[in-house]
């Protein structure tokens, strides 16, 4: 495999990483809490935790489009609506 194609794989499993199913089962439960107004002190600091978590896999994400655009010198808006693409044809 070419070190392109191996960055440009890194880069996709990058983009592609998502949280763990328990960590986004945990997440939506204590969202729902909260708009319920349910929500304890320590599960609002637990969820401070889980938004801090997921803000930065956003970035990460974020950053490996960027970089994966630049390679393939197109937009990241144009990456996205292929990458989107390519979901929906999976």
């Amino acid at each position: 495999m070419k070190l392109a194609d191996e960055s440009e794989a890194n880069l996709l499993r990058r983009i592609g990483r998502r949280l763990p199913l328990k960590t986004q089962q945990r997440y939506d439960a204590l969202t729902a809490k909260l708009h319920r107004e349910t929500l304890t002190s320590a599960e609002h600091k637990e969820l401070l935790v889980l938004v801090d978590q997921i803000e930065l896999a956003d970035a990460e994400r974020m950053q490996a489009l960027t970089e994966l655009a630049q390679l393939r010198t197109v937009s990241v808006e144009d990456l996205v609506a292929e990458l989107s693409m390519l979901r929906l044809s999976d």
